[in-house]
């Protein structure tokens, strides 16, 4: 009962929708930079009270239309309220749950607040109505303050995006790796708009790659670290021009993890590999602060 409780409410939470499946700005301006954290405070925020709201109407919508005569049952309403429920119970006790996959049923509860329950007793309904917008007004808003100024805090962003391109087809899905040749370099350029602390360039599941950063400037090379999935680097880079560079070391072929499409450039600058510049490739890599 515990674990089906925790999946419910993770599939409800909306706390980190806004962030959900994005790395950010291709390259990110830099007065983005200032406002990217309140922003995403506010964001939150809004989403955690609209959404405790819309589930609060949905509840009462359903408890009303529960208590009245069945010959006022409309088929439509029920089959959003089943098809809600169903969703909600196929995630809690069957699937797995993630917050996106509960915002699915966002129209079903717009549509059960909406719809309009014919009136059993005029005279009674009226005051029983006024009364109970009344009790869920102060309900609702007592329960979003609690909610918005519990111990759980307001989500802050781990990291602010300064450059990225997380494009990419999951490893899970078979994601096909690109041969690179033994002691060839793949490079690519980007641009950051404000000093990045951190970055990363996917390669491939155990692939043994070298990179460096080069800041085509200045010329200073940035020498990144090798981990199970990416090449790391841990320490402040200046604003400026850089290029990534991954060299093949070994004395074979190996794979490394590129995105590619068809006729659509993910990234400003393309990959360069064989000294042949290609627009619709590109590292996946992220530059944060």
């Amino acid at each position: 009962m515990k674990r089906w409780g925790l999946k419910a409410a993770i599939l409800l939470n909306v706390t980190r929708l806004q962030s959900a499946y994005t790395g950010g700005l291709v390259s990110s301006p830099a007065w983005y930079q200032h406002v990217e954290a309140p922003l995403s405070i506010i964001g939150s925020t809004i989403m955690r009270i609209g959404f405790i709201m819309l589930d609060l109407l949905a509840i009462i919508k359903c408890l009303r239309y529960w208590r009245q005569p069945k010959r006022h049952d409309d088929p439509v309403m029920t089959l959003a309220i089943l098809t809600a429920l169903g969703y909600i119970a196929f995630h809690t006790l069957l699937w797995e749950s993630e917050p996106r996959y509960g915002q699915a049923i966002a129209p079903l509860l717009l549509l059960i607040s909406t719809m309009r329950l014919p009136d059993v007793t005029p005279i009674r309904e009226a005051w029983s109505l006024r009364r109970r917008m009344i009790v869920t007004g102060v309900l609702g808003l007592g329960l979003a303050g609690m909610y918005v100024t519990e111990s759980v805090p307001l989500p802050r962003p781990n990291k602010v995006m300064v450059a990225s391109q997380m494009s990419q087809l999951s490893l899970q899905f078979d994601a096909k790796r690109t041969p690179i040749a033994a002691h060839e370099t793949v490079s690519q350029r980007v641009r950051l708009n404000v000093a990045a602390r951190k970055m990363a360039v996917s390669v491939a599941p155990h692939a043994q790659f070298d990179g460096i950063l080069v800041n085509e400037k200045t010329h200073q090379r940035y020498h990144l670290l090798r981990t199970q999935r990416a090449l790391v680097y841990h320490h402040t880079i200046p604003v400026g021009h850089y290029q990534i560079r991954v060299t093949n070391q070994l004395n074979r072929t190996q794979g490394l993890l590129l995105s590619k499409t068809i006729a659509y450039r993910l990234a400003p600058e393309p990959l360069v590999y064989q000294h042949r510049s290609r627009p619709f490739e590109s590292f996946v890599y992220e530059f944060s602060r």
